[in-house]
C-alpha cells in the first residue's frame, strides 16, 4: 500500500500556525504584480504552454477567487521541467529575477537592514548532485548588479557601494575546514567580469568585523553555514556590530547546530543562537516540495516575495499537475504565516 508523502521542514519557521490570507484587494495586488514579469512567461498562462518553460494555469476551484472582488488569482508563471538538468537560461533567469527583485523592493523600503533570501530550485540546492555553482555566482551576479545600480540612501546623488562576502575556513591545522559549497567560490568571484557601469562598486571580503569598515553600503553573505567543530555565528555577529545600519543580506545560509565531539554548539548557548539565526527577516523563499529524502517527482512549490511596506507579506502554495510537456503549477493557497507540514501535505493531496 502506497503511503502518502509528508514535506518535510527545511526552515527554522516552519511549525509556526498558518492562516489563510482572504483579502481580496490583497490578491488583486499580488496578481497585479505578477503581470511584470516577462511576457514569454505570461503570455501562455491560462492555456497550455509552447514555449518550454511554462506557466501557471488559472484555478477552477472557487476558492482562488477572492471574496470581496470577485478576482480569479493565479499566482505568478512559475517554470516547469525543473527536474531537468542543466536548467535553461530561462528558467535562471527566473529565479534571479524574482528574488533580486524582492530584495530591491525591500531595501527601498527601508524594510529591516538584516534580511534572508532562500531559493532552492534543483540547481541551487546544495544536499543535490546537481549543485551548480556557476548558477550561484549567475544570482549574486544578479542581485550584486542591480543593488549598485541603486541611489544611496545619504541624498549624495551617487550610487551604492556593495560587498559580496564569502566565508573563509575556519579552524587550525588539519582540523581546518570550509563547507564544499563554497570551495572556491571566493577565487572564482574575484575573477569575474563586471558590467562598466557598476565594476568599481563591487568589491569582494570575507565573513567578519575586519570587512565591513571599508564604505560598502550594501553586504551580501553567501551561503554562510556552520561546519562541524567550528560556527559561523561569531563571525557574523562581529560583522553585524560594525555594519551597524547598513543592509546586510543571507544568501541561503545554512546556520542550524551542527554536533562535533568538542562539544561545539552543543545545549549550551543554543538559545541565543536559534534567536540570532531567527533575528534575519526572510524577504524571499521558493523550494520545491518533495517526498524527503528524495528529489523527485516534484509534488509541488512554496513561494514567499516581499510586497511592500504597506502589505503584510504571503506564501504561495502550489501544486504540481502533468507531467512532461502537459506539467503546470496551480496555487492553491494563500498563507499569513509560513504553512507547517501538514497543512501542505493536506492542501497537495486533497485532504481539506
Amino acid at each position: 500500500m502506497s503511503t502518502k508523502p509528508t514535506f518535510a521542514k527545511t526552515t527554522p519557521n516552519g511549525a509556526r500556525r498558518a492562516g489563510v490570507a482572504n483579502d481580496g484587494q490583497k490578491l488583486a495586488r499580488l496578481c497585479a504584480r505578477s503581470s511584470s514579469f516577462s511576457s514569454s512567461q505570461s503570455k501562455c498562462r491560462g492555456k497550455r504552454c509552447t514555449s518550454g518553460t511554462c506557466c501557471t494555469k488559472a484555478s477552477s476551484s472557487s476558492k482562488d477567487e477572492a471574496s470581496s472582488t470577485n478576482v480569479r488569482y493565479e499566482g505568478i508563471a512559475l517554470p516547469t521541467l525543473l527536474n531537468n538538468i542543466p536548467h535553461t537560461r530561462e528558467i535562471r533567469r527566473f529565479f534571479y529575477d524574482d528574488a533580486t527583485e524582492s530584495v530591491l523592493r525591500a531595501i527601498k523600503d527601508d524594510r529591516n537592514v538584516r534580511m534572508k533570501v532562500f531559493t532552492e530550485f534543483p540547481e541551487m540546492n546544495v544536499e543535490g548532485d546537481v549543485f551548480r555553482a556557476g548558477t550561484l555566482l549567475e544570482m549574486v551576479r544578479t542581485m550584486a548588479t542591480e543593488l549598485a545600480r541603486m541611489e544611496r540612501k545619504d541624498g549624495s546623488g551617487g550610487k551604492q557601494r556593495v560587498k559580496l562576502c564569502v566565508q573563509g575556513s575556519m579552524g587550525t591545522g588539519v582540523f581546518q575546514g570550509l563547507p564544499l559549497a563554497l570551495s572556491g567560490i571566493s577565487r572564482l568571484i574575484d575573477l569575474m567580469d563586471w558590467e562598466e557601469d557598476v565594476a568599481e562598486r563591487i568589491s569582494n571580503g570575507a565573513i567578519g568585523k575586519d570587512h565591513a569598515k571599508d564604505d560598502e553600503d550594501v553586504f551580501i553573505l553567501i551561503c554562510p553555514q556552520n561546519i562541524v567543530g567550528y560556527s559561523i555565528l561569531p563571525y557574523m555577529e562581529e560583522m553585524m556590530e560594525v555594519a551597524g545600519n547598513r543592509p546586510m543580506i543571507l544568501l541561503n545560509p545554512k546556520l542550524g547546530d551542527i554536533q562535533s565531539a568538542g562539544n561545539v554548539m552543543s545545549i549550551r548557548g543554543r538559545q541565543g543562537r536559534m534567536e540570532f539565526a531567527n533575528s534575519w527577516e526572510e524577504i524571499y523563499h521558493f523550494r520545491l516540495l518533495y517526498r524527503k529524502p528524495f528529489f523527485f517527482p516534484i509534488y509541488g512549490a512554496l513561494r514567499k516575495s516581499y510586497s511592500s511596506a504597506e502589505e503584510d507579506d504571503t506564501w504561495e502554495l502550489y501544486k504540481r499537475f502533468g507531467k512532461m510537456d502537459d506539467e503546470y503549477y496551480q496555487l492553491m493557497e494563500v498563507y499569513k504565516k509560513e504553512p507547517n507540514p501538514d497543512q501542505m501535505t493536506k492542501v497537495i493531496w486533497g485532504k481539506r
